[in-house]
């Protein structure tokens, strides 16, 4: 038979879990900014060749994605929480699901903006993106 353990330890093992979880949320909401800086910056052509996971982003509390098509130019936030994707997807894999639907028969590939953490409240619309 085991022992039982403590409720020193067992409070002690909550405690490292928890800071765990913290350490956790804070690395992901680094990496998350640090990509929303380099789309910022980079808005022109540079973009960053790399992109979180959707997990990441989630873990983040960085719920939703503003997409861009660009052939008629709208912006719409799509919220990450909704997909049906594995967590381990990165953003820009989900490029050819997210392609607007009513630039047929050809759309072109989405473009990724930002990460937010709201969404669009009811006085906010969808905002057109000026043409370069």
């Amino acid at each position: 038979m085991g022992m039982r353990l403590s409720d020193k330890d067992i409070e002690a093992r909550f405690a490292k879990q928890k800071s765990c979880t913290r350490r956790r949320t804070a690395l992901c909401e680094q990496a998350v900014t640090k990509w929303n800086a380099l789309m910022e910056r980079g808005a022109a052509r540079h973009r960053p060749n790399w992109s979180p996971i959707i997990g990441v982003a989630i873990a983040a509390r960085f719920y939703f994605l503003d997409v861009l098509c660009p052939g008629c130019r709208p912006v719409k936030r799509v919220d990450l929480r909704t997909l049906n994707r594995h967590e381990q997807t990165t953003l820009y894999g989900l490029i050819p699901k997210l392609s607007c639907r009513s630039c047929q028969p050809h759309p072109p590939f989405a473009k990724l903006v930002l990460l937010a953490r709201h969404g669009w409240t009811s006085g906010e619309e969808p905002v057109r993106a000026r043409r370069p």
